[in-house]
């Protein structure tokens, strides 16, 4: 497998914040198909956190490690919430390790999109929508938009733009506020 690989390269140069990203993102790829699945993606979640736990500690966490340390709570969290489990501390966690990640590598793609997904989770997460959800829906905005003018017409950012568009139009006072956000999130909907 790709993680039996990478440990050998570990073996070989010893590990590294980088090898140990790159196997810990490919625990959160298992996670996902887990999820999507309707399986438990416990065990790759944590042979993931355990993967980085050398590499988010003090005095120099790695930013890519951390990253991938908040995708992997997404997921926790993720889980939870299909077991019908509220799990508000795990993603308000993740959500939390998403910004401050983009505070050292905020021009990463990946790392934008995350965090715009992660936004999205917390805000999914925490109801009724109140103040506090429509700054982390602006941030998850920002954060989105950013990564498409990196990567213009990514497919999957414009979903998730068009998710936290759809969110932000429950949270708009006026009807004319609401239908353009409406109408936003269709056409990133439409477009992604």
């Amino acid at each position: 497998t790709a993680i039996d690989s990478y440990q050998k390269m570990a073996q070989i140069t010893g590990p590294t914040a980088e090898l140990s990203s790159y196997i810990s993102t490919i625990h959160h790829f298992e996670s996902q198909q887990f999820l999507r699945l309707g399986q438990d993606p416990s065990a790759s979640i944590d042979a993931g956190l355990a993967e980085i736990a050398s590499c988010i500690a003090p005095p120099e966490p790695d930013p890519y490690c951390i990253d991938i340390q908040a995708r992997l709570l997404s997921a926790k969290s993720a889980w939870k919430t299909k077991q019908r489990i509220s799990d508000f501390r795990t993603i308000a966690h993740a959500y939390q390790l998403s910004r401050q990640v983009l505070s050292k590598i905020g021009d990463e793609p990946d790392a934008l999109l995350s965090s715009g997904e992660i936004a999205l989770q917390l805000v999914q997460a925490t109801q009724p929508l109140g103040k506090s959800q429509r700054t982390t829906l602006q941030e998850g905005i920002a954060s989105i938009d950013k990564a498409l003018v990196a990567s213009p017409g990514w497919p999957r950012a414009l979903v998730v733009k068009g998710a936290l568009l759809l969110e932000r139009s429950k949270l708009e006072r006026s009807l004319v506020q609401k239908r353009a956000s409406l109408s936003a999130a269709r056409d990133a909907l439409a477009a992604g």
